[in-house]
């Protein structure tokens, strides 16, 4: 068979060089593990591909779309890689709980209604949501779990580079979703960019318990280990986030060398083995733990690296890096084998660099209204190369205004990434969002900067990586308003821990708060990689929706 550098080829090349080899072993609650060799998942991909390709027939004219509305699961994995084999663009999706909420729903249906898919990959268990999104109601349904046995022999592989892998959709900080529109071809470049500056081999053990839909899990758990030839072990999110030391105790356990997660998820493992211990662990084996997808903190990365010491991690191994889904995945990284590196930019905060730019990509920081280069200080982060995807799904004005940037004076393409940064030394320090910024009084405050103070602040009744702060008009004026979510069954003098936090601010930024609002345990809203989504906080802080535990309001 004739390769040609799609996300179906790595899989087609290790099932033919080693078969038996396990490619995913994905740990059950409560149950025994599940495991696929590389020859499983290219038959069980391509018994979903014979079944896409009859169920895909009528359509002409376009590529044909599939969601995937599968839990976090093999079969997920299955239906991704049929997905690549039939020419099929794969739209990962959220399956809404029994019990889920309005915003749940709400967004699968914002989905549907700006993907239009075909035809929609599901399970015994997700075929029920055919009754909560209408919008789906039209599309011929497929229970992965239940395809048959049927011969494979002739399904050869469909895709192109140039065809759709997966349309991406945003994480919802802000806005309803929009589905960035990756190719093979943006796939394959960015895990060759991966692997590269990851020093992945086939010896590498990859750990990994990030939400599937988010391009952090799909991306970098599941497609670079297949890319790479590698072992990869998953587990759930909510398994993390139920007991978040079991992430190190699976590392510790399969001798995972490769593994890693938002900021907080760090943060939350350092508050954990504070509280509740760690008992015995072994990390000696990771060797990389990369930290992304949200700012990278200093104060977390060390208190990570001097509390696991003793449990054989290594500081070294920390690896803050850079990226987005308009550009696939990554963008930046630093070398693996050198110590991560912190500079004081601003004189509040010090700045974790996240490495350079890699495999071909380039970074231009630039002043977002002249649309010039900056020499020296902040810019908006912009990024060019053969990884920045091709746009949005059926959004052509917002395509034009991220992915059609020019610089003053230049006719090449750029991606405007709405995250602000400095390059010292040719590394990229990421310094903020564009609109992430609260302005009380006439004075702009970066919203992450305030946040990270009030965390400062934290002890042990309130969560560590759990604030929002943000500006709100309260009696015709703009005040400073704070979000903080309070440890499960916590109790404190609320008035005084909201004192302290609003004098460590005062003291830090110069800025008075207005009001501190304590929430309960996952009472602020969040996107699939673990960002608080300010803007939707904002909304219930507004509306009185927040479940709050107290509310203290300075005069």
């Amino acid at each position: 068979m004739t390769l040609s550098h799609t996300m179906a080829d790595p899989l087609v090349r290790h099932a033919a060089a080693q078969p038996g080899r396990r490619a995913f072993t994905f740990l059950r609650d409560g149950a025994a593990a599940q495991t696929l060799s590389y020859a499983e998942l290219d038959e069980r991909a391509r018994q979903v591909a014979l079944a896409l390709l009859d169920a895909t027939a009528h359509v002409t004219g376009e590529q044909p779309r599939a969601l995937l509305l599968l839990p976090q699961s093999l079969t997920f994995i299955e239906a991704l890689f049929g997905s690549f084999y039939a020419g099929v663009c794969a739209i990962p999706a959220h399956v809404p709980a029994a019990n889920a909420g309005r915003n749940t729903a709400a967004r699968l249906r914002s989905i549907a209604a700006n993907a239009r898919p075909h035809v929609v990959l599901a399970s015994r268990a997700t075929l029920g949501a055919r009754e909560a999104v209408p919008e789906l109601a039209a599309c011929r349904w497929l229970a992965v779990d239940e395809l048959g046995a049927a011969s494979t022999r002739g399904v050869t592989v469909r895709a192109r580079p140039d065809d759709l892998a997966i349309l991406q959709y945003s994480s919802g900080s802000t806005g309803d979703p929009r589905g960035v529109m990756v190719t093979h071809g943006n796939l394959f470049h960015n895990e060759a960019l991966i692997e590269e500056a990851f020093e992945h081999t086939p010896e590498t053990i990859v750990m990994g318990w990030l939400p599937f839909q988010h391009d952090m899990g799909l991306i970098g758990n599941v497609l670079q280990p297949v890319y790479a030839g590698a072992e990869c072990v998953l587990m759930t999110p909510t398994a993390f986030l139920k007991q978040p030391l079991r992430w190190l105790q699976e590392i510790s356990r399969f001798r995972a060398t490769s593994s890693g997660a938002p900021n907080f998820a760090y943060e939350t493992c350092v508050r954990h083995a504070a509280s509740r211990g760690c008992g015995d662990l072994d990390l000696s084996s990771w060797v990389l733990a990369f930290v992304g997808a949200e700012p990278v903190r200093a104060g977390t990365l060390e208190r990570f690296a001097t509390t696991f010491a003793r449990h054989g991690f290594r500081r070294e191994a920390l690896y803050p890096c850079y990226g987005l889904a308009e550009a696939t995945l990554m963008v930046t990284g630093g070398l693996r084998a050198e110590p991560f590196r912190v500079r004081q930019l601003d004189g509040v905060h010090p700045r974790v660099s996240c490495g350079v730019p890699r495999h071909g990509q380039r970074i231009a920081i630039v002043d977002p209204i002249t649309r010039r280069p900056v020499e020296h200080g902040d810019g908006e982060i912009w990024v060019s190369g053969p990884s920045v995807a091709r746009g949005y799904f059926g959004n052509v004005e917002a395509t034009r205004a991220s992915f059609g940037a020019r610089l003053d004076g230049s006719d090449a393409d750029w991606l405007r990434t709405g995250d602000l940064g400095r390059m010292v030394d040719g590394e990229l320090h990421v310094t903020g969002r564009l609109k992430a910024i609260a302005v009380v009084r006439g004075v702009k405050h970066a919203a992450e900067d305030l946040e990270q103070t009030v965390d400062s602040a934290c002890d042990d009744a309130l969560r560590a990586g759990a604030c929002a702060v943000f500006s709100f008009e309260i009696a015709e004026r703009e005040e400073l308003v704070v979000v903080q979510e309070v440890e499960r069954g916590a109790t404190a003098s609320w008035p005084q821990v909201a004192q302290r936090i609003a004098t460590v601010v005062t003291e830090a930024h110069g800025v008075r708060v207005d009001v501190v609002s304590f929430v309960r345990p996952g009472s602020i809203p969040r996107t699939t990689s673990g960002k608080v989504r300010r803007a939707a906080c904002r909304e219930l802080f507004a509306t009185r929706e927040l479940d709050e535990v107290h509310r203290q309001a300075f005069a």
